[in-house]
């Protein structure tokens, strides 16, 4: 069809609409209801069916998985929900910014979780705090571990003070921790991560913020708001710029990159990688059918809704 009703009122009813105007062109609504409306138990046997016999599942550390618990805990399961961060939420905890997602909305949200009698446990970190022989005594073990390893940029002085990840950058602002902020800081990347990592470094008083991008601006992958939100900060933007060295020999004091009309170097004195994440190297999961995966762990990172 060409129309699409998105019935809710929170950030992922709002990333659906987004998500069905940007990937599909539909005419999008939004229809806000006050009060919550829990499944019928025979609309849950389709569900239930597909896990026939299973009494308790595991969560293991989900960084998106709000939302769904919902449908699940219809057909009274046994939840154990495991993360390895010491609050529950992963990236809506520590990766998204409070000016695009409050902390006391995303309380909210694991509340409800803990109120359909779901178990939280934080500080469980797999093959450290809890072993696969223990989480194999459930019955399914669902893997939503997120992707939490930025890609590395490959060029010369990465390994350089002043560099750092854009969740990781991000995370210590979240955490309240005391961030090396530099003042003048590139961004590289041109998605909702990089965005929201030149923000933050401008509001957190960077006397200049740029974003180095490689393409042009039509080509950005960010939310168009979030691109015109880091303008109206008075953040910077240079396009078809691809980054070539990291300039320094302790610390950062540059990057050269290479532009159409030749190289250049940028002053920098701190760089944030916002190239994409991946799954964390090395994690091994056994071949059995009791386990599953899904999320950013399965589709590589995308929008809330599609976790």
């Amino acid at each position: 069809g060409d129309k699409a009703v998105v019935i809710g009122a929170g950030f992922t009813a709002v990333d659906c609409a987004r998500s069905a105007i940007r990937l599909g062109g539909l005419d999008v609504s939004i229809n806000i209801r006050k009060t919550v409306e829990y499944m019928r138990i025979d609309e849950t046997e389709k569900y239930e069916a597909q896990f026939e016999g299973i009494k308790t599942y595991s969560l293991i550390q989900p960084s998106k998985i709000i939302g769904n618990n919902h449908k699940v805990t219809a057909i009274e399961f046994k939840r154990t929900r495991m993360e390895k961060n010491e609050k529950p939420g992963g990236v809506l905890q520590f990766g998204i910014p409070e000016y695009r997602l409050p902390k006391d909305i995303l309380a909210k949200e694991i509340s409800r979780l803990e109120d359909f009698g779901i178990e939280i446990k934080t500080g469980v970190e797999i093959g450290k705090d809890v072993s696969w022989a223990a989480l194999l005594k459930y019955d399914a073990v669902f893997l939503a571990l997120g992707v939490h390893r930025s890609r590395a940029m490959d060029v010369p002085g990465e390994e350089l003070d002043g560099v750092i990840s854009g969740l990781e950058f991000l995370s210590q602002i979240a955490r309240g921790e005391k961030v090396a902020l530099g003042q003048n800081v590139a961004v590289i990347g041109g998605g909702n991560t990089a965005i929201d990592a030149v923000t933050q470094a401008k509001r957190l008083g960077a006397e200049r913020a740029v974003i180095v991008y490689r393409r042009g601006e039509a080509d950005m992958p960010c939310y168009d708001y979030e691109y015109q939100l880091a303008k109206n900060d008075g953040c910077e933007f240079r396009f078809h710029a691809t980054p070539k060295a990291i300039v320094g020999t302790k610390h950062v004091v540059g990057l050269e990159v290479t532009t159409p009309d030749g190289d250049d170097v940028i002053p920098c004195d701190m760089i944030i990688k916002a190239l994409g994440q991946d799954p964390a190297p090395g994690f091994d999961i056994p071949d059995d059918p009791r386990v599953f995966t899904g999320g950013d762990f399965s589709n590589r990172g995308a929008e809330i809704v599609n976790a």
